[in-house]
């Protein structure tokens, strides 16, 4: 997608030309809030929920943006509209909304930009908006869809609920990456799956976590996680579908005897879960309910998630 276009600091760009500045808070502090959005059929899904996120995300931090959830609307379907023409129709995108407080002040005399002096740090800062789109990486996932994924246990914890709101979506994910580095050197393609302080599970770095037991649908506490829209999603599926959801405290015991274990993110939907810590989970892969869960999702959507996954992958 050479010709690609993003939307960035207020105008359209060829995506290639968009260069966020070494003195952004984003690159300098990690300070950067976002969404992560997919088409099917080259129409964003569930754009309007995670704009809503977006928006929780930047009140958490204190973070004011000049446009309106109209505004960011119209900027996303744009571009969904000229990329995806580059793209064959039976595939879809990804779409990645970035906010950032700005380039830090401390640093403006560095560099061509207006922006508030140092010496004056009531001056309004003047945040840094990159919208851009992909062709969704399904090569990352499609052995997973046969094959499922592998979890483990680091040791590294999710960070106190005090410190980080876990509903904030922040790209600022140091443990996420020492984590997803651990479980891997424990288990070669192995993902993090990370307790709380308490020993709880909580999340994988991009998933929500599910589990299923004597048919009912599991996920951990809603304050423990980033409220998924994908995980509403299952929460949906299961209402129609006349399965039990319910959100508990659940201990890496209750996963390793789960009759299916599955997580759910925003590029791929649902993947089943293989194992957890090398315990193999369930009887089947996947298992009969992460199969009806995806069946529903796809017939929903009008895509056939994990053929297309397949397909892209190629």
């Amino acid at each position: 997608m050479n010709s690609s276009i993003a939307f960035y600091r207020g105008q359209y760009l060829p995506l290639a030309e968009c260069q966020m500045s070494l003195f952004d808070y984003g690159v300098m502090q990690g300070v950067i809030v976002g969404e992560m959005v997919r088409t099917f059929q080259h129409q964003p899904f569930h754009l309007k929920e995670h704009l809503q996120r977006l928006q929780f995300s930047l009140d958490a931090i204190g973070l004011k943006i000049d446009s309106s959830e109209k505004q960011l609307t119209e900027i996303v379907q744009h571009l969904v509209e000229q990329n995806g023409k580059y793209l064959p129709a039976e595939h879809d995108l990804g779409i990645s909304i970035l906010v950032t407080p700005g380039v830090n002040p401390a640093y403006a005399h560095l560099q061509n930009i207006t922006t508030a002096p140092a010496t004056n740090p009531t001056t309004k800062q003047e945040p840094t908006i990159l919208i851009y789109t992909f062709a969704l990486p399904m090569s990352l996932w499609a052995m997973q869809t046969i094959s499922g994924q592998k979890l483990t246990v680091p040791s590294i914890r999710q960070l106190p609920e005090n410190s980080i709101d876990p509903h904030i979506k922040t790209r600022s994910r140091l443990h996420w990456y020492l984590a997803d580095k651990e479980a891997n050197k424990t288990e070669a393609g192995s993902r993090a799956l990370l307790l709380n302080d308490e020993g709880f599970i909580t999340e994988l770095s991009t998933a929500n976590f599910f589990i299923v037991k004597e048919k009912t649908i599991l996920t951990p506490t809603f304050d423990s996680t980033l409220n998924g829209i994908s995980q509403q999603m299952i929460q949906k599926l299961a209402m129609q579908l006349n399965y039990p959801f319910q959100a508990s405290q659940l201990t890496l015991s209750d996963i390793l005897n789960a009759d299916e274990a599955f997580s759910t993110s925003t590029p791929y939907c649902l993947l089943p879960v293989v194992s957890v810590n090398g315990v193999t989970i369930g009887n089947s892969l996947p298992g009969p309910i992460t199969t009806e869960l995806v069946t529903t999702w796809s017939k929903e959507v009008g895509v056939d998630i994990f053929q297309q996954i397949q397909l892209m992958a190629k």
